[in-house]
């Protein structure tokens, strides 16, 4: 059992000095890589950062130029929009200030329209009285009938029972 594990530990030893024996090369590829990759990033830092910074500042002044540009026309466009608004308003506002001018205080449909209403207003009022007078007459004329008509009842019960009434009157 000694030798067993004697022989397994030689074992992974050597397993593990192969590994270190595969390792060095790995190792040597990445000091390799390594300056590689330093010599690309001085290669950026002394060519590519300046070359972007001159095409960055290009593009921010083509930007701005471009903006400017844009700025001018929009200027341009409004004053000329401006201008036929105005004068579009102007027509319209001189047009309707001459009309306004022109017109009656009151137009003649108006009056036309107001003397019908009056007339119109007058016969109703009239024709309303006319029947309101008939109507008193005739009520009138009902409550006459209506009043001979209970003295008539009245004095036939009177005569027929002359006492109770006079009695009754009295109290």
């Amino acid at each position: 059992m000694l030798v067993a594990s004697l022989d397994k530990r030689v074992g992974d030893l050597q397993a593990m000095q192969h590994a270190a024996i595969l390792a060095l090369p790995m190792i040597r590829m990445l000091q390799s890589n390594n300056r590689m990759l330093v010599d690309k990033f001085h290669t950026i830092r002394q060519i590519t950062v300046p070359a972007w910074k001159r095409q960055f500042t290009l593009a921010l002044s083509l930007n701005e130029q471009k903006n400017a540009v844009q700025l001018a026309d929009t200027i341009d466009d409004t004053t000329n929009s401006l201008l036929k608004s105005n004068a579009e308003l102007l027509h319209r506002n001189s047009v309707a200030t001459a009309k306004a001018n022109q017109r009656l205080v009151i137009d003649v449909e108006t009056l036309a329209s107001v003397q019908q209403t009056l007339i119109g207003t007058v016969e109703e009022v009239i024709r309303i009285q006319r029947d309101g007078a008939q109507q008193r007459q005739q009520a009138v004329k009902q409550i006459e009938v209506m009043r001979e008509g209970l003295r008539t009842a009245i004095s036939r019960k009177t005569a027929a029972s002359s006492a109770p009434m006079l009695r009754h009157e009295s109290e």
